[in-house]
């Protein structure tokens, strides 16, 4: 997990320092190869691009991974967090159906930057709900489905810690 987080990082990083060759949005010749099969895939040899498609999957992936740790503990967490990765996914294959049909895809770019942010913050918040299971200062309600989340998530990072402490 704390690989994904990292690379939505990274890729988030890049792709605010590097720019495209070409700008779709003021080079009628670039925003007409963007709505082409091989003009998107030519995209492919462009860090700017490669960074973004890097920081967009594991931000789907790594909520989706989330979520299924969480079911375990807390449906209601597990569902929310399987939900926003697959609508992450989901914008990344309507970004290219809409840059196909010569579309503008900032409205899904927006709504795919928002989803990550929320995972990102879910993170934040379970890890700050699990703080007292981190540092053992008060036991957890096990009968309370945020803290049986939270016991999940810290675990799991208490499980991560070692595995990478231990390479």
């Amino acid at each position: 997990m704390s690989v994904l987080v990292a690379c939505v990082g990274v890729g988030s990083l890049i792709d605010g320092t590097t720019t495209m060759s070409c700008s779709p949005s003021v080079d009628q010749r670039c925003a007409a190869a963007e709505s082409t099969a091989s003009g998107l895939l030519q995209q492919l040899n462009q860090l700017h691009t490669d960074s973004g498609l890097i920081g967009f999957l594991s931000a789907a992936i790594g909520a989706v991974l989330l979520g299924m740790t969480l079911m375990v503990s807390s449906a209601r967490w597990g569902r929310l967090m399987i939900a926003i990765g697959l609508t992450i996914a989901a914008t990344g294959l309507l970004d290219i159906c809409l840059l196909l049909a010569g579309a503008d895809i900032g409205t899904t770019e927006r709504l795919r930057t928002l989803l990550t942010s929320a995972w990102l913050a879910s993170i934040g918040i379970l890890l700050l709900r699990a703080r007292p299971i981190l540092t053992s200062a008060k036991p957890a309600n096990q009968h309370d489905p945020a803290a049986k989340a939270t016991m999940t998530v810290a675990q799991s990072a208490r499980t991560q810690m070692t595995i990478e402490e231990s390479t």
